[in-house]
C-alpha cells in the first residue's frame, strides 16, 4: 500500500529520472506486483527482500545486475519500466507471464531480454531500445501488429520474433551491421531482406523475400 501511495505523487513527466528516488528493493516490488505467484522466486517462504529471491545476481556493490526466473511457472504481467538502472540481463522464459510488453522504457544498462515461451500480447515498439542492447528474444508468445526495424540500436546482435502473430509490410533495409541473427519464423512480416552473407536469417514459413547482396 505504501508503494502505491508513493507511485501515484510521482510526475509521470519525469520519466526515467524517478527511479533514482526508489530503492531497488521498492524497484523490484513495483517491476513484479502484477505476478501473482511471485513467491515461487523466494527461497525461503514469508520474505519478499531481494536476497530472499532466486536468480538474482548481484554486484561487488550490491546493485542488481541480472534476473534469472526461467520455467517458474510464474503467472501475471511484469513492469519492465521499473527495473533497476543497474540490470543488464533479464530471462523470464518457459513461463506463464501475460499481458503488453513496454520496450521503451528500459534501462540504459539492459544488454539482453529474454522472455521466450510465454504469453505476452500486443504490439511491441522496437524503437527506443536502450542505446548499447544486444539481445531481443520475445519468439514464442502471443504478441501482434506491425513492427518499425528502422532504429534498432547498433549494438544489437541477435533479434527473435518468431512464433507471433506479427503482420504487414516491414522495412529490412536499416538493420543494424552488427546483427548476427534475425529469426521471423511463423509471422505474417512481409517485405525484402538483403542479405550480406553474415546475417543468419530464419524466416521459414513467413513472407519475407531474402536477396543476396550484389558485390
Amino acid at each position: 500500500e505504501s508503494i502505491m501511495i508513493f507511485v501515484l505523487t510521482i510526475d509521470p513527466a519525469l520519466g526515467k529520472i524517478d527511479k533514482v528516488l526508489l530503492s531497488q528493493q521498492t524497484l523490484m516490488e513495483l517491476f513484479s506486483e502484477g505476478i501473482t505467484n511471485i513467491q515461487l522466486t523466494y527461497r525461503y517462504e514469508g520474505s519478499n527482500e531481494i536476497d530472499n529471491w532466486k536468480g538474482l545476481v548481484f554486484s561487488a556493490n550490491g546493485d542488481i545486475i541480472q534476473l534469472l526466473v526461467d520455467f517458474l511457472q510464474l503467472e501475471g504481467s511484469i513492469n519492465l519500466q521499473w527495473l533497476p538502472s543497474t540490470i543488464q540481463l533479464v530471462r523470464m522464459c518457459g513461463n506463464r507471464l501475460s499481458g503488453t510488453l513496454d520496450l521503451e522504457n528500459l534501462p540504459d544498462s539492459l544488454a539482453e531480454l529474454h522472455l521466450f515461451t510465454n504469453r505476452f500480447v500486443g504490439s511491441i515498439s522496437l524503437m527506443k531500445l536502450p542505446p548499447e542492447f544486444q539481445w531481443l528474444n520475445v519468439n514464442d508468445n502471443n504478441l501482434s501488429g506491425s513492427l518499425d526495424l528502422t532504429q534498432l540500436p547498433n549494438t544489437l546482435q541477435c533479434l527473435y520474433l518468431s512464433m507471433n502473430g506479427f503482420v504487414g509490410m516491414t522495412d529490412f533495409s536499416k538493420l543494424p551491421e552488427s546483427l548476427n541473427v534475425l529469426s521471423i519464423q511463423f509471422t505474417g512480416l512481409e517485405g525484402e531482406i538483403i542479405s550480406n552473407g553474415k546475417l543468419n536469417l530464419k524466416t521459414f514459413n513467413c513472407k519475407v523475400t531474402i536477396v543476396d547482396k550484389l558485390v
